[in-house]
């Protein structure tokens, strides 16, 4: 997004990869909506430039539509740089407030180590399916310039008769 990190720049030699650089800073939202209209795969992944994967992340997430059908979004489990969860998919109350559960824990905790629904997942590193993401027309600029875009995506998703399913 305009940025001039030299990293970045690099993934241009990379074959295979179609690298993007807005001139102007458009934003998260726009950014991720540009980004993913230039995608040429059956999946869209939404990832968040600081954040650092683990082996087999991608295999994972692609795991959660292998074996629920269903599933219309699936979500990481998210680990701060010390090692205790951020994130194990979220809730929001009937207020529209939310809760990142498992906030804190031990990654390997019990309530957090098994695939299961989320109300939402952050969109620091989220998948859908390209179509389900071209038919509910990306994150939503209601939401500009960030959060809950990701919360609204998710509740789109389940609109639409799909689970949303975080994965550890």
């Amino acid at each position: 997004d305009a940025s001039s990190d030299s990293e970045a720049i690099s993934l241009n030699a990379i074959q295979g990869i179609t690298y993007i650089r807005n001139e102007n800073n458009l934003g998260y939202i726009d950014s991720c909506n540009k980004g993913a209209s230039q995608a040429k795969g059956e999946f869209i992944v939404q990832l968040n430039n600081d954040t650092l994967l683990l082996s087999g992340w991608l295999d994972a997430l692609i795991q959660g539509f292998e074996v629920f059908p269903e599933v219309g979004l699936v979500g990481a489990m998210l680990i701060f740089p010390e090692g205790v969860l951020q994130e194990a998919g979220g809730v929001i109350w009937s207020d529209a407030g939310g809760l990142n559960f498992g906030r804190g824990f031990k990654p390997s905790h019990s309530s957090v180590s098994y695939i299961r629904q989320a109300d939402y997942c952050s969109g620091a590193c989220i998948m859908l399916r390209k179509d389900l993401w071209n038919s509910l027309g990306g994150y939503d600029n209601y939401y500009s310039p960030a959060y809950y875009e990701d919360t609204d995506l998710a509740f789109r998703v389940r609109e639409k008769g799909y689970k949303v399913i975080y994965q550890p």
